[in-house]
Parts: structure tokens; sequence; C-alpha cells
């Protein structure tokens, strides 16, 4: 029997979360739903551009879906989630989406040093 057997569980919705008054907890709550349903639509109601890339970010890695990386504003948010989800498949293509060269550079070199006789 776990310590927290006899409680009853907190189950976080969207409804949940609008009742939120704090800006921050709410869009943590928000985003907290999104990466474990892995559903990018309540990133959308995330008030705060980097809060939101944070949201985008963390269900693409953990969706390995680049696409939702387009999504993301702030370019080194975007270029980190290229990176990560570039990792993740082990797809050195996406690599070549990233805006800032040195990452990028960065990102093809693990794929050389991970593969050396494709180079």
């Amino acid at each position: 029997m776990s310590a927290t057997s006899g409680l009853p569980r907190l189950i976080l919705t969207k409804s949940l979360c609008s009742e939120i008054t704090d800006s921050f907890y709410r869009a943590e709550c928000y985003s907290n739903i999104a990466v474990t349903k892995f559903n990018s639509s309540l990133c959308e109601l995330i008030y705060g551009q980097l809060s939101m890339d944070n949201c985008y970010q963390r269900i693409a890695i953990n969706t390995k879906n680049e696409s939702l990386c387009d999504r993301i504003v702030y370019w080194e948010y975007r270029d980190n989630c290229y990176l990560s989800v570039a990792g993740a498949k082990k797809d050195s293509e996406i690599c070549n989406r990233i805006q800032k060269n040195e990452i990028r550079k960065a990102c093809l070199k693990k794929f050389i040093e991970i593969n050396p006789s494709s180079s």
C-alpha cells in the first residue's frame, strides 16, 4: 500500500487549469496536460511565448515530431527542438532545419561521430 493510496488523486483538466489565477502556474498546468496527453493544441492556451514554445518543444521531443518545432517562435528554442528531435529520431536531415550555423554543424557532427563510414 502506497503512502498516497488513501488520498484522492487530482486529475488535471483544461477547465481546472483555467481556474488558476497565477499566469505562471496556469501555463504550467496547461503545459503538463499537453505533454502528458501529447496534445499540442493545449500549448496555444498558454500565455507567454517562451512558455508556449517550451510546451511545443517538450511535445515535439517526446513524440519525435519535428513539425511541432516549426510552431516555435524563438529561434533558440526552435533550434534546440530540431537538435533534440534529430537525435531522438536518429535523422540527420532534421539538422538542416536548424537556423544557427554552429548548432547545425554540431548536430550534423553527432551523426558523423555515430556513423563515421557514411561521411
